[in-house]
């Protein structure tokens, strides 16, 4: 299974190219700490549908004995120009980059060596937050710098009552009931899913109010491709799907991703018909409530500073991202990326120039052309 093998002063390090001879390992290492985007479901999902198709290999690191490992980081190694790149699978869908278990704290160097024996280049970590339970994460670079957006999460240590009265639960109750009303008597329902033939159409529905959506707003859409849509459903055992059903109809669709006690909020949508009476907003009250009665601790909402995020965060989760030159054209490419990053980031943060860009798309999308 291992294709090379080092020995440093924290144990063993192996690497391997094959998932399967892993599995056993990486989902009881799971279970003690990781996000829903390194499980083993996700990261399989995510290389048979999207990662492999495209050219990108699975290599996963692995931190002591491979039977019973101290810690797994799973890597994605793909072609960029001709450097060879290693990531974290899962692209845009993976929002929080952790690896499974707990990291050394020489990870960094001693993955660095590992992967540069390997021939890799160039090392770009996205989404890595600063903190991995409690402690400061040893994966993220001297050098590292802020992801442009943050992650947000509300603390709600099993007890909703407390996380709703930290954010206005007079105002929240009562524009719940309100909106609730709204929908006429008894005809709002909100639903979890659990039943296999369920998940699968509740997923449908999101991927259909999802299109609209973005059509609405002239931007691609990223569910589109039918092996993304195969991705999701293939990992239905970390998601919990929730629905808001009024008279029948499916309102409004939240996907979260499980890990541990804690929650991930990975996707929601909402039919356009009902967008006046916020269906999301209601149905995101009802599933923290009920994440509460489950005894869930944390609700992570994911990177993006939407309304419906901040108004129950208890704090944000600064992400940074890493790059790393392992070889002398990766470190000259590393030192371009830096650069060009700093030019986005300082492009995203102009108001006026994302107006213009967002213009544009929607020009483009509606078939408009300029004279």
């Amino acid at each position: 299974m291992d294709v090379s093998r080092t020995q440093a002063m924290t144990g063993q390090i192996s690497i391997s190219d094959d998932l399967g001879a892993l599995r056993d390992a990486w989902r009881q290492l799971e279970r003690t700490n990781s996000t829903p985007f390194q499980s083993f479901a996700f990261v399989g999902a995510w290389f048979r549908h999207i990662g492999l198709p495209r050219g990108q290999k699975p290599l996963v690191v692995v931190f002591g004995p491979v039977e019973a490992p101290r810690f797994l980081l799973p890597l994605t190694i793909g072609k960029m120009g001709p450097l060879r790149v290693a990531a974290f699978p899962g692209g845009c869908f993976a929002t929080q980059n952790v690896g499974v278990g707990a990291p050394p704290a020489d990870a960094l160097p001693l993955l660095t060596a590992a992967l540069a024996a390997q021939g890799i280049d160039l090392l770009l970590f996205a989404d890595q937050p600063v903190a991995i339970g409690g402690e400061s994460n040893p994966l993220v670079a001297h050098n590292a710098r802020l992801a442009p957006h943050p992650a947000f999460a509300a603390d709600l240590d099993g007890d909703f009552a407390a996380l709703i009265t930290r954010h206005g639960g007079g105002r929240k109750r009562h524009r719940l009931r309100t909106k609730l009303k709204a929908y006429g008597e008894g005809t709002a329902e909100p639903v979890a899913i659990e039943d296999p033939a369920g998940v699968q159409a509740s997923l449908d529905v999101f991927f259909c109010q999802k299109a609209q959506r973005f059509a609405e707003r002239g931007l691609p859409d990223v569910f589109a491709p039918p092996q993304v849509r195969q991705m999701f459903k293939d990992i239905a055992e970390v998601l919990e799907v929730h629905t808001l059903c009024i008279s029948g109809r499916v309102a409004a669709v939240l996907v979260l991703g499980k890990a541990g006690s804690t929650r991930h909020l990975l996707m929601s949508s909402f039919d356009p018909i009902f967008s006046k009476a916020s269906p999301g907003e209601s149905l995101l009250h009802l599933v923290l409530e009920r994440c509460g009665e489950q005894g869930v601790t944390t609700v992570d909402f994911g990177p993006g500073a939407e309304r419906y995020k901040t108004g129950w965060a208890d704090r944000t989760v600064p992400l940074m991202e890493s790059t790393i030159g392992l070889t002398l054209k990766g470190r000259v490419a590393a030192s371009l990326y830096r650069s060009w990053r700093r030019l986005r980031a300082t492009l995203a943060a102009s108001k006026r120039l994302r107006a213009a860009i967002h213009r544009l798309r929607r020009r483009s999308t509606s078939g408009d052309s300029a004279d």
